[in-house]
């Protein structure tokens, strides 16, 4: 019998927890992040994880974002979060000899490279240059290849922006600038 627990990594991140508020009257929930409070307190960036079950399915929300490297350390922070993040979390569920049924991937539309644009869909190019848009890249390509060989469904969910309460990123950063008379309007809007 397979597992109905699903694992949600970024547990404690803004998207982490408004997916486990989703699921927890639902499913079993398991939770990894670097903070307490998860059923696994783990830095995906620099350990593999142990797993003693099966889940049916994981989300994978950790990563990160919302930050402009200044400094090449800060460029390999992208990959070590987002790509070895992603391996190491694979390689964690390889050992445990458990695999799921399918895998989430929040990736970003960051990987089209695109400033703006209309009706994007999924067949568009993955053009995107930045630390942050190439560490997604080479996450969902590793995946895709991992996921078919392991016959493990896998949907990629590239956003374009978060909405909720405090939102981080971009509009959380345009909200504070509102509340404090800082952003110009342009044209009607």
């Amino acid at each position: 019998m397979v597992s109905e627990t699903i694992l949600v990594t970024g547990a404690t991140g803004f998207l982490g927890k408004i997916i486990c508020q989703e699921l927890v009257s639902d499913y079993t929930v398991d939770t990894l992040s670097r903070s307490s409070n998860n059923t696994y307190r783990v830095d995906l960036a620099r350990e593999i994880p142990i797993f003693e079950k099966q889940f049916r399915t994981i989300i994978h929300a950790a990563g990160k974002a919302h930050v402009i490297p200044q400094t090449k350390k800060e460029e390999n922070e992208f990959y070590e979060t987002n790509v070895l993040g992603t391996r190491h979390l694979v390689d964690a569920l390889e050992r445990s000899g458990r695999l799921p049924l399918e895998f989430v991937f929040i990736s970003s539309v960051a990987v089209y490279g695109l400033e703006e644009g209309e009706l994007i869909t999924e067949d568009f190019a993955l053009l995107g240059e930045t630390p942050y848009a190439k560490s997604k890249i080479q996450a969902e390509v590793y995946l895709l290849d991992w996921c078919k060989a392991n016959s493990v469904r896998l949907t990629i969910l590239r956003l374009p922006l978060l909405v909720g309460q405090n939102p981080p990123g971009n509009l959380g950063a345009m909200i504070w600038m509102m509340n404090r008379g800082l952003y110009l309007g342009i044209g009607s809007g």
